[in-house]
Formats: C-alpha cells, structure tokens, sequence
C-alpha cells in the first residue's frame, strides 16, 4: 500500500475529513463489495463497549513468506495482541498474492484488514471513537528486532483447526502419502519472476540451485522407506522420480504449504523464503544452499530449531581455486549480496552437491532417530568452525543481530575443512580436546 503523505499530512491537520484519513490508510473498497452496514454498527458497538481505541499497525513484503512470517512474529511478541485497553489492527491492503490460508491462520490472532474486507473495517474506523494511525508511521522491521524466540513461541501462532486438519489429511491420501515422507525445495526464480513480471529480481539468482541435485538424496530415502514431496508454489522445471511427488505442479494447495511440512520426518530446502513455512510447525530442517555465509540472522525466527546448514563454496577465478572461510566473509561483505557484484569480484558461488546433499540429508535422517555418532573429531570441528565464526564476525561484522549458530553438515565440514582453511584462522592448538 502507497499511502499518500501528501493526504495524511492534511488530514492530521483537519484539513481533510475522517473519512479521507481512513482511506489514505486501508484504502476504497471495490464497487462490487457487498455492505452490510448494520453488521458493522453492531461490530462498531461491541469493539467500543471492550476496547478505548484501535492502533493500525502496516504490513509489508506479504507476497514474500520470509517477511512475512518472520514480520509477524514481531508484531505479536513486541506489540501485543492488545495494549492499554487498545485493539490492535494490521493493515495488510496488498495482501493479493501471498498465501491466504497463513493470514487466516494470523487474524486468529489479530484482526487483519485485508483487500477484502477493508469496506468492512473502513466503516468502523470512520465511526470509532478513538483510532492511533502512528503505528503505520513505524513500521517494525524484524532486523531491528533483537529477542530470540522459541520453536514454541513461534509455533503456537499458526494453529490450524479440525476441520482445516481433516482437510489436509484427506488431501495427502489423494496424493499418494502412505507412511512417512520429507519433504524438499530448491529455490529458483520462477516464484518472483511469476508474482512480479515487471520487476527485476535477478540481484537474486546467486541463491538459486538445480533441482536435479536432490536425486541421490532421494535414492538414498527410498532406500530408508521414505517418501519424498517437492514442495512450493512455483518452480521453473518439473521434477520427476519414482520416490517423489511434485506437488508444486499437481496437487498445489495454500493449506497443504503448512501441513505437508508439519507432518513430514522433516525438510530438506534451499535458504529462500518456503524454509520458513517449513518451520512454523516442524522444527527439523536442513538448510542447503546457504549464502552467504556471515548472513545468518535469527530476527523473527526461532533460534532453536533442529537444523544443520550447508553452504554454497565459492570460487575465486582470479586464485583459481576455492576460498578459504575468511576471505568468503570479505567477499560477502563486498557484494552487496546481488549476484552482479559476485561476477564483478570475479566469483563463482558452487552449488552444494548432490553428494553434498545426500550426506546431510543422511545426517539428519539418522539424528532424528538415534543413530547418528559423532566421532571426537566431529565434535572438535564444529566448534572450531564456530570459534572461528565468532573471529569474523567480530571482524566484518554479520548483517544482523542476534546471529545464530549453525549446526554444519559433519561430512561436509569434514570434506572441505582445509579448504575453509579455519586452522590457521583460529591458530590455537589446544581447542577441542577433551578428557577421554
């Protein structure tokens, strides 16, 4: 929504009616809207019998799910659902293309205004008695938010109802779900590109992957009695395998982007915005792709979830090889994180993989059900990668506070540790050794 300034600054001086400020904010109904003006007195009476005054707060980037949840979720922990007697309200007016069934799940929580029903909530903002429009003066940006939230916190604001369950149960026997499945994703450009056709999002494409890679992974599963799901509103290419279900293409439905996830052994999905739909219900994911590596905020999102994270390499033509884990920091820090800068350095970022892939998939497979080992050297590796992770951040800074941890992919740290060079980053000989 593009609120006239011009508008408000008249009106917050009297110049212009309610009516008109009410407008600039939510904006005019459509003309085939139904009104029911008597519902919505009586609405108006019973808001003002239980509250003193309405706050609008505006919502942004709700076509992008990252944004979007991650929006919500500071709002609900740092505003409230309601404050001093006061109801607070988003206003999401641009709200045409993200998924629907997310905002049905949120206004369970605060009511939102919505394209749909903004005549509804227009009339009632023009006729209540008291409603504070500086919420939409300050938007609240989940980067300038610093609270680490829990699985729990997080989850609990998505509540889906029987009737919403039943659905989607009936759902995935239509699609051929019989026992337990993961889900996957790769990110390419086809969901933007789609959403928004005259906008250029290709700053964007150093984040993509190729869907083949996910192959051995998927081999490796069926072999384990798993099914797999591709999972996603759009995607350029279809996939196709014995042990997969592309419901991106076949079975796409808004409720079924959480409940697929939610009841999967867990997910397996590029660092795009659908990994955040993965965790609303089911804290168990693996994150591929990931770049670039000193980006690792948790700002909005829980920051104990099960997930282990691998990483795209990236290789310098210049040196001619790959580069080493602190001067992919500066590199990071030098692209602006637009994949023409990347070029411009004269950098190549490689794709986990399917190997890569495979291996991690593997790992959480075998963690979720007791299995997995990690040997001495596992142990001593990771926290060395965080140690050193510590050293460059402190040195180049992360783009955002708080930072979580990763939990790294044990055979990919194991397989490409010397090229990420951490020993002669951290250059101390006695850490990680532990009393046998």
């Amino acid at each position: 929504m593009l609120i006239n300034r011009f508008v408000l600054k008249l009106t917050r001086k009297g110049v212009l009616g309610r009516r008109i400020q009410v407008r600039a904010y939510v904006g005019w109904p459509e003309k085939n809207e139904k009104r029911n003006k008597a519902e919505w007195r009586k609405k108006t009476r019973e808001l003002q019998e239980k509250y003193e005054g309405i706050c609008l707060w505006y919502q942004h980037n709700s076509s992008r799910p990252g944004e979007y949840l991650s929006w919500y979720n500071v709002f609900i922990h740092k505003i409230g659902i309601q404050t001093d007697n006061r109801l607070n309200v988003v206003v999401d007016v641009d709200s045409h293309k993200e998924n629907r069934a997310l905002r049905i799940m949120m206004s369970r929580c605060v009511p939102v205004i919505t394209h749909k029903n903004r005549a509804e909530w227009g009339y009632i903002l023009e006729h209540f008695n008291r409603v504070d429009y500086t919420g939409c003066d300050k938007l609240l940006n989940r980067y300038d938010d610093h609270t680490w939230y829990s699985f729990k916190d997080y989850s609990e604001l998505f509540r889906m109802s029987k009737e919403e369950l039943e659905y989607c149960s009936l759902k995935t026997k239509e699609m051929g779900i019989i026992g337990p499945y993961v889900c996957f994703a790769n990110r390419d450009s086809e969901y933007l590109d789609g959403l928004f056709p005259h906008h250029d999002y290709s700053y964007h494409d150093y984040r993509d992957s190729n869907i083949e890679s996910r192959s051995q992974m998927i081999d490796y599963l069926e072999n384990a009695g798993i099914q797999t799901v591709r999972v996603g509103k759009a995607a350029k290419h279809r996939f196709v395998h014995a042990n997969s279900i592309d419901y991106c293409f076949d079975y796409y439905d808004e409720w079924l982007d959480i409940y697929l996830p939610y009841k999967a052994k867990f997910s397996v999905e590029d660092a795009s915005g659908i990994y955040n739909i993965a965790i609303l219900k089911n804290p168990n994911l693996v994150l591929t792709n990931y770049i670039p590596l000193m980006c690792n905020d948790c700002n909005g999102f829980p920051a104990d979830i099960n997930m282990i994270v691998i990483f795209k390499l990236e290789w310098s033509k210049g040196k001619n090889r790959f580069l080493s884990m602190e001067e992919m920091f500066e590199m990071d820090s030098k692209s602006g994180f637009e994949a023409q800068k990347y070029c411009e350095l004269g950098v190549d970022l490689v794709e986990n993989s399917a190997e890569d892939i495979y291996e991690v998939t593997k790992e959480m497979n075998e963690r979720i059900d007791g299995v997995w080992e990690d040997s001495r050297d596992d142990v001593d590796r990771q926290q060395k990668f965080d140690y050193a992770f510590d050293i460059l951040k402190n040195k180049y800074g992360t783009i955002r506070e708080p930072y979580m941890k990763f939990k790294i992919g044990t055979r990919f740290l194991e397989k490409y540790w010397d090229v990420l060079d951490i020993e002669t980053l951290i250059k101390i000989d006695g850490l990680g050794v532990y009393d046998s």
